[in-house]
């Protein structure tokens, strides 16, 4: 599970929610601003464009998983065009 941080009260109640997955045995990473460089932490930026942010690792995460299941990133397997007459 993903768990993106965010701003204001809610960053440590985000925090011990992945904490708690962890504990009971799930696998949970906090998507985070600070100054590691690892896979889900974010550079800071303005508040403003946090959810721009916040949005790529889980797209890069998506191109990671259609490779590993040989399927090509982007390209639509079960969906069909929605609307068929104008």
């Amino acid at each position: 599970m993903l768990v993106y941080e965010g701003t204001g009260p809610s960053k440590k109640l985000n925090a011990k929610l992945v904490d708690d997955i962890q504990k009971a045995g799930g696998r949970a990473r906090l998507v985070s601003v600070n100054d590691r460089s690892g896979l889900f932490d974010l550079p800071p930026v303005p508040a403003v464009c946090l959810p721009v942010m916040e949005i790529l690792p889980t797209q890069l995460l998506t191109v990671a998983l259609a490779i590993k299941n040989n399927h090509i990133p982007g390209q639509f397997a079960f969906a069909t065009k929605t609307t068929t007459i104008e």
